[in-house]
């Protein structure tokens, strides 16, 4: 699911709302959802973590966070609307 979301434009949806010019994607932002140890995090099944790591850009940290939360619900949302 996280290879679908991400390459959904994930990074684009996220750059819209910061303000970046269409279908520019927040560099240093992305989603994992392997190697790690999922206990922390969920009780069952393999969690989705977004993750910022800025190399040159200097978004508001708080800010790629808050919407990147909010693009992936709707981006998740969607996804369980059209399984249906």
């Amino acid at each position: 699911m996280g290879l679908r979301v991400f390459h959904a434009g994930f990074g684009e949806r996220v750059g819209n709302r910061l303000g970046l010019a269409a279908g520019q994607p927040v560099i240093g932002l992305g989603l994992s959802w392997d190697g790690f140890d999922p206990s922390p995090y969920c009780d069952a099944g393999a969690p989705l973590l977004i993750t910022y790591q800025p190399k040159t850009e200097n978004y508001d940290p708080e800010q790629v966070m808050f919407w990147s939360k909010v693009i992936l619900r709707e981006m998740l949302s969607n996804y369980g609307k059209y399984a249906q």
